[in-house]
């Protein structure tokens, strides 16, 4: 019984994994459309972005 608990929890976090793929892949596509139109600050954006993924 303790197995299938177990593999249930790998499904569900796997799942929450994928999602949050998904959602970064659409808010890429929007930040490049974003910085086509207003390319001085999308830059300004993109240097705060990247201080936060890097900390």
């Amino acid at each position: 019984a303790s197995g299938r608990v177990r593999t249930m929890q790998l499904g569900t976090r796997q799942e929450c994994i994928g999602s949050s793929w998904r959602v970064s892949g659409a808010y890429q596509d929007g930040a490049r459309e974003f910085a086509r139109r207003r390319p001085r600050l999308a830059r300004r954006l993109l240097g705060v972005a990247k201080r936060l993924a890097g900390s």
